[in-house]
């Protein structure tokens, strides 16, 4: 009985969709047309390179054999020390990349599904590339979304702590032998073909959600839930809100464009950073391919969005900063040689970190 009434349930709204489709063409084309932009200007330049390297590092075995930073997943995720390097590049690279590393470290044997679960608390977080570049441009610099990125990752480790009881990993779950790494150079012409797979799924999604998107903002329903959480959040933040929990990307830039205080601005960006969106929580889904149920995660998503804007809120209201009420972006950012050659150098440590840190092979 349950089951007939979910199914006519989702019947009625799917048909309910595909009706509006119909009868409103236009703004779903308006609205695919925006996501497409969106995806081709901003999400496929900072997630591509992701994709790749991931897949890269993921296939070479250097994230498992590292030993170091190992105090991060046994303190926050009650996981095992080898996958601290692996969590460290899913803060970098934010979600859906790590969704799609997540899996394939467990296709390899080096993660069991409790470990996944307990680390998706923590490692869905919206790029920094996307935050800082874009999401600062809009907000009125790259200090701003720094913020938001501090901000994010906070919440994810107490979000972390949250959800560290769940999934008792069993006994049939410990990982299996450990196949030989590859070198970059033979794994490379895989990487680049599933990566650019994933990047397609990726941006389908973004297309979906905002068709999706515009065509309940035409048919009223949005204008009705603005209406309900007026007494709880100022009208000006309500429809980035409701664009925010749709898609991450279209949610930040409504946020940053609002006509809310400052303040108010970066606490929305960071809880729907912190939060991903209904479509980023579909992306990686895909990229799980069932090995995780999609209840807890959708319940960590929100528990992250919400310590997200209650951390950015309360960092603000201690630090009361003297900030303006409103920052418009600058239209042509000023390039900073000295901050790519800071990210490169970096990047080289960071690699070499990872052989130095990783174990030496026993020659048999």
């Amino acid at each position: 009985m349950k089951w007939r009434k979910n199914g006519l349930l989702s019947g009625l709204f799917l048909g309910g969709l595909l009706l509006l489709l119909l009868l409103r063409p236009a703004s779903s084309m308006d609205g695919a047309r925006e996501g497409l932009l969106l995806f081709g200007g901003t999400v496929l330049p900072s997630i591509l390179p992701f994709f790749v390297l991931t897949s890269l590092l993921s296939q070479s075995g250097l994230l498992t054999a590292s030993a170091g930073l190992s105090f991060l997943p046994k303190w926050f995720c009650r996981a095992r020390g080898s996958l601290g390097w692996a969590m460290v590049l899913c803060f970098i690279a934010g979600a859906p990349t790590s969704a799609r590393l997540l899996a394939e470290l467990h296709e390899e044997g080096a993660i069991g599904r409790g470990e996944m679960l307990r680390l998706s608390a923590c490692c869905s977080l919206t790029g920094a590339l996307f935050l800082i570049g874009a999401g600062g441009a809009l907000l009125g610099g790259p200090a701003f979304g720094a913020a938001i990125c501090c901000a994010q990752l906070a919440a994810g480790l107490l979000n972390a702590l949250i959800w560290r009881g769940i999934g008792q990993a069993p006994e049939k779950e410990l990982p299996r032998a450990k196949k030989e790494g590859l070198s970059p150079f033979h794994a490379l012409p895989a990487a680049l073909q599933s990566s650019c797979s994933a990047a397609v799924l990726v941006g389908g999604a973004i297309v979906v959600f905002s068709a999706l998107r515009a065509l309940l903002r035409e048919s009223g329903l949005f204008l009705a839930i603005e209406a309900v959480l007026s007494g709880l959040l100022p009208e000006t933040a309500t429809g980035a809100l409701l664009s925010g929990f749709m898609e991450v990307s279209i949610g930040i830039r409504d946020a940053a464009l609002s006509s809310a205080s400052l303040p108010l601005r970066l606490s929305l960006a960071a809880g729907i950073a912190s939060f991903g969106g209904f479509s980023i929580f579909c992306q990686s889904a895909c990229f799980l391919k069932g090995l995780l149920p999609l209840k807890p995660l959708f319940f960590q998503r929100l528990s992250h969005g919400a310590l997200g804007f209650l951390l950015m809120r309360a960092a603000l209201f201690v630090l009361n900063p003297s900030l303006p009420a409103m920052a418009l972006p600058s239209p042509q950012p000023q390039p900073r040689p000295g901050l790519a050659l800071a990210a490169l150098g970096l990047s080289f440590l960071f690699g070499f970190g990872l052989l130095w840190l990783a174990p030496r092979r026993r020659r048999g």
